[in-house]
């Protein structure tokens, strides 16, 4: 087999190329998850109450990122970026999971975990290498002192470097408003 790849390397291709489109599909799987769950969801009051409160925290979670992100200008450490390398993400985890609460259907949980774990955990691996050429040496300090996903509330990062919470910023980030918003660098 004179100039082929090994097998291993074959199934890491394999495994790359689906994760990419998974990752592109991502959109068109959540409306499919939309669907599923207006067909299975059984809500009761208790859970709906619970999944509700859930997807708030995550609302809020989302709209408190938001406010302290400056995309692409400076990196991060303030708000919930102390607690967690990923509020946004966390953010939209507690929100799927809170809607799948209140469907008070075990099997929608489970499958949105699986979805939420498959397609979103290597996007944040993605943009983390992103962020590492960015930013070099500072984030390379605050991945070591932050947790990648699960938050852990302790004050990790410099203070000196927090920026303060924008209502701007939130609207702008989470794509609210329309305002000229700065690119990302090449």
């Amino acid at each position: 087999r004179c100039g082929s790849p090994p097998i291993g390397e074959n199934k890491r291709k394999l495994y790359k190329g689906l994760m990419m489109n998974l990752q592109r599909l991502r959109v068109a799987l959540g409306f499919a998850f939309a669907l599923l769950y207006l067909l299975l969801a059984r809500p009761v009051l208790g859970w709906w109450l619970i999944g509700i409160a859930t997807v708030s925290i995550g609302l809020g979670i989302r709209v408190w990122a938001a406010g302290h992100l400056r995309k692409w200008q400076q990196l991060a450490i303030s708000g919930p970026y102390r607690f967690t390398r990923n509020p946004l993400y966390l953010g939209s985890s507690l929100i799927g999971s809170g809607f799948s609460i209140a469907s008070n259907e075990s099997f929608l949980l489970v499958l949105f975990l699986i979805l939420f774990a498959t397609i979103y955990v290597p996007v944040m691996r993605r943009e983390e290498k992103e962020l590492f050429t960015l930013y070099g040496s500072d984030y390379r300090t605050y991945s070591k002192n932050v947790p990648f996903f699960v938050p852990k509330f302790t004050q990790s990062s410099d203070s000196t470097k927090r920026s303060t919470f924008s209502w701007r910023r939130a609207l702008l980030n989470l794509s609210l408003i329309h305002i000229s918003e700065p690119t990302r660098p090449r």
